[in-house]
């Protein structure tokens, strides 16, 4: 993030994304939410409106799907990231993990501002 916002390219970004992963090569250390929120808050430090998207690989990709949802940021899923389900199974196709997700929408509370 540190990178990005000293680039002096942030200004004139459409969008972030927020590809957070504790496996190689960053073995990032911490909670997805709680990383989500640091990055969020650099963004938001620098001045940044610009539209976020948060996802997660493997077991990290449903703790930021919902971190989206509450953040009002965009989110994906995908075989490239995960191939559980919420509750650990596997899925059988992208759609499954984009009914989760949908589904999962429905329980987090409205973002405010």
């Amino acid at each position: 993030m540190d990178l990005l916002i000293a680039s002096g390219y942030l200004p004139a970004a459409q969008r972030v994304s927020i590809e957070l992963d504790a496996g190689e090569p960053y073995f990032l250390q911490g909670t997805p939410r709680a990383l989500a929120q640091r990055a969020s808050e650099a963004l938001d430090a620098a001045g940044s409106h610009c539209p976020r998207l948060t996802h997660g690989m493997n077991d990290w990709t449903w703790p930021l799907v919902e971190d989206a949802f509450r953040r009002g940021h965009d989110t994906r899923v995908g075989f490239e990231d995960s191939v559980l389900l919420p509750d650990g199974r596997v899925a059988d196709h992208n759609a499954d993990l984009v009914r989760a997700a949908l589904a999962l929408r429905e329980t987090v509370p409205p973002h405010e501002d």
